[in-house]
């Protein structure tokens, strides 16, 4: 089975209304297929914490079977 994570990291500015808040949205897709999961097309769960702000940083992980394919910081 083949997992990819993608994180994005956010903060909220006093420009948008906020006092430098912080956040995560993290969605995780689960596939047979390394091509379905990698484009969002399996089973896809999200989780929200903290504060909805403006991205500041990103992080991709793709996985089988437990086992790390691949990890990106952006």
């Amino acid at each position: 089975m083949y997992k990819y994570t993608y994180t994005e990291y956010q903060q909220c500015p006093p420009s948008c209304g906020g006092n430098w808040e912080c956040g995560t949205a993290t969605t995780v897709c689960l596939s047979k297929s390394p091509k379905k999961a990698t484009s969002m097309r399996g089973t896809v769960v999200r989780r929200f914490e903290g504060e909805d702000g403006v991205p500041i940083l990103s992080f991709t992980r793709f996985e089988r079977d437990g086992k790390l394919i691949w990890e990106r910081w952006d």
